[in-house]
């Protein structure tokens, strides 16, 4: 699961590092430096329609993908 945002909601001090993928694709990043109180805030705060699950295709995410 992923989204696409602006780094401008992170809070002060994260860090966004590059991490090629198995599959090499190089479009993922890991957020390092984040507590997991603001990580958690950012999370709780997407709407359910902004999340996209990578399976081989990106899909929009769905309950019925739960």
């Amino acid at each position: 699961m992923f989204w696409i945002f602006e780094d401008n909601i992170l809070p002060d001090g994260c860090e966004l590092e590059q991490s090629t993928s198995n599959t090499g694709d190089e479009c993922h990043y890991n957020i390092k430096k984040i507590a997991d109180k603001d990580a958690r805030e950012i999370i709780i705060s997407l709407p359910p329609s902004d999340i996209q699950v990578c399976n081989n295709k990106t899909t929009p995410f769905s309950e019925e993908l739960l």
